[in-house]
């Protein structure tokens, strides 16, 4: 009997494992559980949300555990302990990478889409998708596309531990999609998703701070448009954080945008029914800029920045789907011939962003689960993290940031 245990730091991102979950749950050579914990995200002064975590994966019939210490793991004995989520300092520390690996092997499936990007600093694929720390101690990884496999054999430990396996994600967004009833309406809708990345140092895609005012002036001139503000989570908080708004500033922005009849704000981990009944997305990256495509068969509105980091073959690839305008003044003065024309056909270019983005159609969660009873019929030790000391990402974020910048 395997015994694995997932502990989805990111459960908007639950897809990312759920299909993981549901077979090995039906399989006879596993036993699994699902645990909840507490994060703290940028602009989050402590740690919280797991309540929030547990009563959603309630909500989708996922029995689960909320821990209060991870001594309660440790009593579970997982052989493997599955992640979405990479970035250790939102963990509490108990439950970091570090303290999990003296008792369980880590299996690490991206919550993301895509690797898009590529970092200013790098060639290649971007750092922070293989360097981190929690890739230099996870037992098992499972990668979306052959650049990042390629990209780990660079570190010390190689890619034999890494596996090329598609994105269960994908997976399932595609699958629920098609599952997903169309509702009837005689209004047009516009679901617009922030991005929360500012900042040289760190993707640098978000444009709410420059163009918030102008959405409501928009949103209040088109009182015949529905607008569903659907914000990235950390969206807010970074505002805060980095000084971009006041949180006042926030609070009223977000009184404001709600009081009006025609706009609302929509926090819902799941987003694929929100997508298929919409007319239009406008994005500013990362991820919805590939979903959207995925689950509805059409382009995205992509308001770019021109100093955002430069997108990698495969994002642009991504962006070549959606329809792209440099700022919020050009996208209002063509927003009504795209509502009377409908938005431009990316057909073909959505077809070569699918060739590439599933490599294995339908296959990705089968193959994790055969890559795991595979490593667990070697036997292998546990990893030792005092003999990881390859530098990390984190360490050379830490760098950048002491030198002047912020992430």
């Amino acid at each position: 009997m395997i015994r694995v245990a997932f502990l989805p730091l990111y459960t908007e991102a639950w897809d990312s494992l759920s299909e993981v979950y549901e077979r090995m749950r039906k399989d006879e050579r596993f036993e699994v559980r699902v645990f909840t914990i507490n994060r703290k995200l940028t602009g989050d002064t402590e740690f919280h949300g797991q309540l929030e975590a547990h009563e959603y994966l309630n909500s989708l019939k996922v029995q689960n555990t909320m821990l209060t210490s991870v001594d309660e793991l440790k009593v579970f004995a997982p052989d493997y302990t599955f992640i979405n989520y990479p970035w250790q300092r939102n963990y509490e520390e108990q439950y970091r990478a570090e303290e999990l690996v003296k008792f369980t092997k880590l299996a690490y499936v991206p919550y993301f889409l895509l690797p898009m990007v590529t970092e200013p600093w790098d060639v290649g694929v971007a750092g922070h998708y293989y360097r981190q720390r929690s890739h230099q101690l996870a037992s098992l990884i499972f990668t979306q596309d052959r650049n990042t496999k390629r990209a780990f054999k660079l570190t010390e430990r190689g890619n034999k531990y890494v596996k090329f396996t598609g994105s269960p994600k994908i997976d399932s967004l595609i699958k629920r999609a098609r599952k997903v009833e169309k509702s009837a309406r005689n209004r047009y809708r516009i679901v617009w998703a922030p991005h929360h990345s500012y900042g040289p140092l760190w993707l640098n895609f978000g444009t709410f701070a420059q163009m918030h005012q102008q959405m409501f002036a928009f949103a209040k001139v088109h009182p015949e448009v529905d607008i569903v503000f659907k914000p990235h989570p950390f969206l807010l908080g970074t505002m805060t954080d980095r000084g971009l708004m006041s949180q006042s500033e926030v609070e009223e922005w977000v009184l404001a945008w709600e009081a009006l009849p025609n706009t609302s704000t929509n926090t819902e981990s799941d987003y694929v029914g929100l997508f298929v009944n919409s007319d239009m997305l406008i994005c500013d990256g990362i991820s919805f800029l590939g979903e959207y495509p995925l689950i509805t068969g059409r382009p995205a509105v992509f308001l770019e920045r021109e100093d955002h980091w430069a997108f990698s073959p495969l994002g642009e690839t991504i962006a070549a789907t959606s329809v792209r305008f440099k700022s919020f003044v050009e996208f209002g003065h063509a927003f009504e011939k795209l509502r009377a024309q409908g938005l431009p056909d990316r057909s073909e270019q959505i077809e070569n962003f699918m060739d590439e983005a599933i490599p294995f159609p339908r296959k990705a969660a089968r193959k994790i689960i055969k890559a795991v009873v595979k490593d667990f019929d070697k036997k292998m030790p546990l990893i030792d993290a005092s003999r990881m000391i390859e530098t990390t990402w984190e360490q050379d974020a830490d760098a950048r940031r002491a030198a002047g910048g912020a992430l």
